[in-house]
């Protein structure tokens, strides 16, 4: 069973050059399983600027995955349903270390959260899968 859309190697089409070389280790729970670093590189591929709006972008799909499974019994009695509260949309510039601290946050190490920011980093950065 494929957890991902697609590979993870295939954001390498959609890094043109980095820009950053921030150590990012957000994904490091689930590095033994997976290989992470091409979300990594892909990350380091964006101006300071723009990681913002791949922040707001996995919140977005966050607050759908809620409002989706509001009604749901077993959504609601899961941890994953507080989970909205403790994240919000970031409307100033964030840095590299300021992303990869609110994406460990968001994770702490649970390796579905992880695939959750995965799908959500291919999706951004794969036109087609969106």
């Amino acid at each position: 069973m494929e957890y991902l859309p697609t590979k993870p190697e295939s954001l390498y089409k959609y890094v043109p050059f980095l820009k950053n070389d921030h150590p990012y280790t957000f994904l490091d729970s689930v590095r033994v399983y997976l290989d992470v670093e091409p979300f990594y590189v892909y990350l380091n591929s964006y101006e300071e600027f723009q990681l913002k709006n791949i922040w707001n972008q996995i919140y977005r799909e966050w607050n759908f995955v809620h409002t989706h499974l509001k009604e749901d019994r077993g959504f609601r009695r899961s941890a994953y349903s507080k989970k909205q509260q403790q994240t919000c949309y970031h409307h100033t510039m964030i840095r590299g270390d300021t992303l990869d601290t609110l994406l460990n946050d968001f994770i702490q190490g649970d390796s579905m959260l992880a695939l959750f920011v995965m799908r959500s980093l291919l999706s951004h950065g794969i036109p087609s899968l969106s």
